[in-house]
This record gives structure tokens, C-alpha cells and sequence, in this order.
């Protein structure tokens, strides 16, 4: 499998794979906040996991509402869902299905709805922060985290100088509040 990421839910920037996009970690410390508002802390790797924490084990008993599920629980196959019967498409979608005598594509062209697997839906729950934006905010107030086009390392160069401008900002803000810190000292 290679790298895939997402953006970050409140800047909008894309979640860099950390170390591999040999951009600023700064930019890949993250927070996770999941439905029960457990936060995740640490750092993104490009292959799903927040420093040992794997982000698809953390949200299977979620996404399939059993406590007990675990990552493998959601690579299933696609779910067709013809005459208030489901079907799980585990072959080729132009190949009858046995139960029903017709393909998977057939069913659609009769009026099947396409049900999304549990990895489909689990995208619909990931809720990513980077560390310098999250202010202790709850799993219903963040929105839902996008897929990052450039999958957290394939950045074009004006989008790399972007992050690293970013990645500044947020170090010179670290440094800033550090300063303010020692005052008190």
C-alpha cells in the first residue's frame, strides 16, 4: 500500500507523511478526536497510524458498532441492495450473482442501490487536527477530515512551499508563547 493522508479538518492543510515528505513535523503532529471525544496525540506516519496508534483500528468499533472490531473489520466487499435484499459484491460486477441470477451491474441499471463498505464509511468519521490549530474542540464540533489529494508526500513544489511558509508560522508561534512562558519563570 502506499501513502495516503488527509487534511486537516480546521486549516484545510494536507497532513504531510512523517518523515517521508522531508517536510516539517510540526506539520504532521496531529489530534485525532473520536466520536466518544477520546483525542488521539502524535505523529502521522503517511500510513495510517498516529505515532503506534493504527487511525482504522481506532475507529472500527465505530464505524460497525461492535466494541470488538478491529481494522480487518472493515476491508469488506462492495453491498448491493436490491429488492430490500442485500448483496455482497465479492467478484466481478459484470458475473451473476448465484442468489439472484443477474450481475451486480444489472441490479444498478434495475434501480440497486450501491451500499458503501464499512472503509467507505469509516471516511465519513476521521477527524484529524493538526496539533497547532486544535483548541480542545469536541468530535461534533469539527467537521469531517477530506482526503488529501497529494496523499501526504506526492506535493507539487508550489504546494511544498506552502507548507513549509505554514510550518514556520507555527514554530514561530511555538517559540513566541515559550518566550512569554519564561517571563514567569
Amino acid at each position: 500500500m502506499g501513502f495516503f493522508s488527509w487534511e486537516c479538518t480546521k486549516s484545510k492543510l494536507s497532513i504531510p507523511a512523517y518523515p517521508y515528505a522531508g517536510l516539517p513535523k510540526v506539520l504532521s503532529d496531529v489530534v485525532m478526536v473520536l466520536p466518544d471525544d477520546t483525542m488521539i496525540y502524535g505523529t502521522y506516519d503517511g500510513y495510517g497510524n498516529i505515532g503506534n496508534k493504527d487511525i482504522y483500528g481506532l475507529i472500527a468499533p465505530f464505524v460497525t458498532g461492535n466494541p470488538e472490531a478491529v481494522r480487518g473489520d472493515l476491508f469488506t466487499s462492495p453491498i448491493i441492495s436490491y429488492e430490500g435484499v442485500e448483496y455482497e459484491v465479492s467478484g466481478r460486477w459484470d458475473q451473476p450473482i448465484a442468489a439472484v441470477g443477474i450481475s451486480p451491474n444489472e441490479m444498478i441499471d434495475r434501480g440497486a442501490e450501491r451500499m458503501k463498505t464499512m472503509l467507505e464509511k469509516s471516511h465519513e468519521i476521521i477527524k484529524l487536527v493538526m496539533v497547532q490549530y486544535y483548541l480542545g474542540e469536541t468530535y461534533n464540533q469539527l467537521e469531517v477530515s477530506e482526503n488529501c489529494q497529494y496523499q501526504g508526500y506526492f506535493y507539487p513544489p508550489e504546494i511544498r512551499e506552502h507548507l513549509i511558509t505554514k510550518s514556520m508560522t507555527m514554530l514561530e508561534r511555538v517559540s513566541s508563547k515559550l518566550s512569554s512562558a519564561e517571563q514567569y519563570r
